[in-house]
C-alpha cells in the first residue's frame, strides 16, 4: 500500500482532499491482535493491539471520510507465503503470526466487524488481493538484456502466474471482503488489470512495453498508477453521489 500512496497522494491532494496514511510493512487492520514473530515470540513494535486501538480511535473520530483498506490479505489469512512451485501443496509458512489478545475469534472476524462499524459513517474502499510472484520481476526483465547495452532484445518475455492459482490463493480473502456489504462499500479488483487479459488464464507482471512490478509483490510506478486509476474511479463515484 505504501507503493500506491505516493501517486495517490499527489492526485488526491491536488483535488483538495486531506490525505492521511497509516501504513506499516506486513500489517493491516486487526484490532484485538498482536503480530508476533513465531520463533522469537516477539511482538511487533508497530503492528499490535495498542496500535490498532489508536488507529480505531482516529478513524472513529473522523467521520465522513473515505477509508481505503488493502494489503497482503492471503498471507495474513493463510499464514503462508506465495508458492508458485509445481507442488502447490507444499506450504511455505510465514515467520509471523497474528495472535489474539482480545475478544475476536480470528483476524477475519476482527477485520469484518471493525470495517462494518466504519461503514455507518464513512465510505469504504476495499482493495482486493493484488497478484503475487515468486521472483524479482524488474531484475528478471533487466537480465534479459544483453550484457552489451548497445544490443537490446526487441521483445521481452512476459512473466506470469496461473490465474487459477491466484484464485485458489485468494479464495478466503475474497470471501472475507465480499462479506462486507452496504451502500457505503466500494471495491477495487486489481486482478482485472493483470489477469486473463494479455494472456488467457494468466496473471502478468509485465508486457512488451511496461514492467508492472518492482519485485515479487510491490508495484512499479506504472503498476501503481494503474491500480490508483481504479481507486480514483471509485472516489469519483462517491463524489457524484
Amino acid at each position: 500500500m505504501a507503493v500506491l500512496s505516493y501517486d495517490l497522494k499527489s492526485r488526491l491532494v491536488s483535488k483538495n482532499y486531506q490525505f492521511v496514511t497509516s501504513v506499516f510493512g506486513d500489517c493491516l487492520y486487526f484490532p484485538g491482535f498482536d503480530r508476533v514473530e513465531i520463533k522469537a515470540k516477539k511482538i511487533a513494535e508497530n503492528c499490535n493491539n495498542e496500535y490498532f486501538l489508536k488507529l480505531e480511535n482516529l478513524l472513529n473520530n473522523n467521520n465522513d471520510s473515505i477509508i481505503i483498506f488493502g494489503g497482503m490479505f492471503p498471507k495474513y489469512l493463510t499464514n503462508e507465503l506465495f508458492n508458485n512451485k509445481k507442488d502447490v501443496n507444499q506450504k511455505i509458512i510465514w515467520n509471523q503470526k497474528f495472535i489474539r489478545v482480545d475478544k475476536f475469534e480470528d483476524i477475519q472476524s476482527s477485520f469484518i466487524s471493525s470495517v462494518n462499524k466504519l461503514t455507518k459513517n464513512n465510505k469504504i474502499i476495499l482493495i482486493y488481493p493484488i497478484p503475487e510472484f515468486d521472483r524479482n520481476i524488474s531484475q528478471e526483465v533487466f537480465n534479459q538484456y544483453s550484457e552489451d547495452f548497445l544490443y537490446f532484445k526487441t521483445k521481452i518475455n512476459n512473466f506470469s502466474i496461473s490465474y487459477d492459482l491466484y484464485k485458489i490463493r485468494t479464495k478466503s480473502s475474497f470471501e472475507m471482503l465480499d462479506s462486507i456489504k452496504g451502500k457505503n462499500v466500494y471495491r477495487v479488483y486489481p486482478d482485472r488489470l493483470f489477469c486473463d487479459s494479455l494472456i488467457k488464464n494468466r496473471c502478468i507482471a509485465n508486457d512488451n512495453k511496461n514492467v508492472f512490478y518492482f519485485d515479487e509483490n510491490h508495484q512499479s510506478i506504472i503498476g501503481a498508477e494503474l491500480i490508483n486509476n481504479l481507486i480514483v474511479r471509485e472516489i469519483q463515484k462517491i463524489e457524484k453521489e
